[in-house]
């Protein structure tokens, strides 16, 4: 291709070719739909759609390709912005739920959640979400690049931010299920945001993004009810959560194979991988406490009964033991919710429990 910053990286590669054979396809597929990409010049002081002045691209995934660009109609305000792969709105049905999805994210107005502002078409009939730009790393970048040693403290603190982030998005119908390190960013200052809310599901069934069959996640992050392509359910956004908690303490997935990145796996390879026992973390001289070990585990309980019923819940049982055991104090509970859930009343038993769980009133 004639721009090199949209060529395959070496474990790009890799990740493909050590699947199957069918998944040669896979690599073909992917430098198809960058040829297409490719046709928009995604370089510096490229203008897209008479609006974003392009300085780099930073990023490519499943859904599409992540540039920094610049909104000329904004005081030239830095935005990312993610190109589609062209399958994602090949028809009318597809890109209406694609706009249903964009418009349940814009909804989400939490300091901890990526801000969504708008799903526009360039001139070269390529579909864009212009997001808001995070200047800083990855929390898959501080775990596996860098080999960050996480404190207790440290841990807690991400997951409190992660469950009071979620918690708004789900008491707005909206089931992240893609919750993994690559899609956690840390700005320079330290900030903490979610993004990629595009294979988001709404509860409301009627507005939901997936194709029927279709299942949406990363393997390895994704609950056992996910890997059925069972209905969208919060508590398997909790189950990422401890994927994350373990990673953070091991600096590597639980159940992934050590040093195996290749998501290509049938389901029930998958399920066999999750079936094993899960790694202790608080061994004899570990820093990792008991009751840390404990929440995880109740996260990653194979039966969603088993685990929290809601974020809140799970907020509350980290600030509680930190609080009493490790003895710190995490930073008062930021404004978890902005706005009625889509269906919900002000008196709604929902909000009712988590004003109690927090102690204090939620607008």
């Amino acid at each position: 291709l004639p721009n090199v910053s949209l060529s395959l990286t070496t474990r790009e590669c890799c990740r493909i070719l050590s699947r199957d054979t069918s998944d040669y396809s896979a690599l073909v597929c992917y430098w198809l739909r960058c040829f297409v990409l490719n046709s928009l010049q995604l370089q510096e002081g490229t203008l897209v759609a008479n609006r974003f002045t392009i300085a780099h691209v930073i990023g490519r995934g499943g859904v599409g390709i992540v540039a920094k660009a610049y909104d000329t109609e904004e005081d030239n305000r830095p935005v990312a912005l993610k190109f589609l792969f062209p399958e994602f709105v090949a028809n009318n049905d597809m890109l209406q739920r694609f706009r249903n999805e964009v418009a349940l994210a814009q909804k989400l107005k939490h300091k901890s959640i990526i801000e969504v502002h708008s799903l526009s078409k360039s001139l070269e009939n390529i579909y864009f979400i212009c997001m808001e730009y995070v200047d800083g790393t990855t929390l898959f970048d501080q775990i596996y690049n860098e080999s960050v040693k996480f404190s207790m403290e440290k841990i807690v603190v991400i997951l409190d931010e992660l469950c009071q982030a979620l918690a708004c998005a789900h008491n707005h119908g909206v089931v992240h299920r893609d919750l993994k390190p690559e899609n956690i960013l840390i700005s320079n200052a330290g900030e903490l945001k979610i993004t990629d809310f595009g294979f988001a599901a709404s509860l409301d069934t009627e507005k939901r993004l997936t194709v029927a069959g279709m299942r949406i996640g990363t393997p390895f992050y994704m609950s056992p009810e996910q890997l059925a392509n069972e209905p969208a359910d919060p508590r398997m956004d909790i189950y990422s959560l401890g994927i994350l908690g373990y990673e953070m303490v091991l600096g590597r997935n639980p159940f992934q194979p050590e040093g195996e990145f290749s998501s290509g796996y049938d389901i029930s390879t998958l399920l066999e991988f999750m079936d094993r026992p899960t790694p202790k973390l608080a061994e004899p001289g570990s820093p990792v406490p008991i009751w840390f070990e404990k929440l995880m585990r109740k996260c990653l309980a194979k039966d969603p009964d088993d685990r929290y019923a809601s974020c809140a819940e799970l907020v509350n049982e980290l600030r509680k033991y930190s609080r009493e055991i490790q003895g710190f104090d995490l930073p008062p509970v930021a404004e978890v919710f902005r706005g009625e859930a889509p269906g919900k009343g002000e008196d709604s038993s929902f909000k009712r429990m988590v004003e109690g769980i927090f102690g204090k009133k939620l607008l």
